[in-house]
């Protein structure tokens, strides 16, 4: 069997662009954001999915739907 093995920035990359995707759906450019993210080092990709698990994770704790999304929306977006 043959394996495929992705590098860690790949893999933050890819995490960070599903992100994206699935807070913002197409009214986002992602192909300008791949480009950006290609741009960075890895200890900054790393600290952007380290800021997006916090933002998710607050989004999480709020108890309406509604102000969690836009609060997330509202973190994501500054990043």
């Amino acid at each position: 069997l043959s394996t495929v093995r992705n590098s860690t920035r790949d893999i933050l990359t890819t995490l960070i662009l599903h992100t994206f995707q699935a807070a913002f759906g197409t009214s986002h450019d992602l192909r300008a954001l791949h480009t950006s993210l290609q741009e960075k080092q890895l200890e900054e990709l790393e600290q952007l999915v380290e800021a997006m698990t916090v933002y998710t994770a607050k989004a999480a704790s709020v108890s309406d739907p509604r102000t969690a999304r836009e609060e997330l929306l509202h973190s994501l977006e500054k990043l």
